[in-house]
């Protein structure tokens, strides 16, 4: 058995599932005594192949995946009642979506997507699972905002936004459901290795910046759940959070964190409506 078994039971939900982060932590949850797990994501195809590969761990019961578009409202419900009628006391709320661009650049659907993706999906879904859960048994909820969340910067305008509504959100809520027996835990990783991240084409080689491995954030974020109510996994990560708010001013944080962003994606050659 394992802590995370013996405290929320052996099923777990992770939303945004299929590639990365949402991957690594499928592959972490097997390795901690969850046996029944819910794969939601968009991805026909990385869904398929990710469900048919923990279908072959003969320590899994349950492999249950659902094709989701978790932009569209009609999913939320569906989502809330897979999580109830199931049982599922550990969910994983991963699904995200950040375009790195000039704000006046980015489409109308694009800021849509952030909006419903980042903000509306979590919230309805937390807030749905609250109002018709039916038992007092602990319910683990993990929130993936970012360390964006603190600084914002430029190209990154509307998803470190929708990162910061996460985390007050999250931070808002570990306070109000604790007594409840509801474990929130917001995580707030940097930048990591993913294909999302690999996709968006950045110069890392420009800033000498090492992203963190999914495997390690997922690894960090299901041994604090329960236990805190913000996690930044890494200790760079943390090192950085600790110099850029207590020993810098916010003018100098700005600085640097928007020149990082405009070496590593040229934003300066961006033209509007390009």
């Amino acid at each position: 058995m394992s802590r995370l078994s013996d405290k929320y039971g052996k099923s777990a939900i992770v939303l945004g599932c299929a590639e990365g982060l949402g991957e690594a932590f499928i592959y972490n949850l097997r390795s901690k005594n969850i046996t029944q797990l819910f794969l939601v994501d968009n991805n026909s195809e990385a869904l398929e192949r990710l469900a048919s590969e923990v279908k072959l761990d003969p320590e899994i019961n349950n492999v249950s995946s659902f094709l989701l578009d978790l932009t569209q409202p009609d999913t939320w419900d569906k989502v809330t009642e897979i999580i109830v009628s199931s049982g599922i006391r550990i969910v994983i709320i991963n699904a995200a979506y950040g375009p790195v661009s000039l704000f006046e650049s980015l489409e109308r659907r694009d800021l849509s997507r952030i909006i419903n993706l980042n903000v509306q999906c979590p919230t309805q879904i937390v807030h749905e699972i609250l109002n018709i859960r039916n038992d007092s048994l602990p319910l683990g909820i993990v929130i993936i905002s970012s360390l964006s969340a603190y600084y914002g910067g430029v190209g990154i305008a509307a998803y470190a936004a929708s990162k910061s509504y996460l985390l007050t959100l999250g931070r808002s809520l570990y306070r109000e459901l604790k007594p409840k027996g509801v474990d929130i835990l917001t995580c707030c990783p940097g930048m990591i290795d993913t294909p999302g991240l690999r996709n968006s084409n950045p110069t890392l080689s420009a800033v000498k910046i090492t992203p963190s491995h999914p495997s390690d954030i997922a690894s960090a974020t299901l041994n604090a759940l329960g236990k805190k109510a913000i996690l930044i996994p890494g200790r760079i990560n943390r090192l950085s959070y600790f110099i850029f708010n207590r020993l810098l001013s916010y003018k100098i944080v700005h600085r640097i964190v928007d020149n990082v962003l405009n070496h590593m994606y040229d934003l300066s050659k961006q033209v509007k409506g390009k």
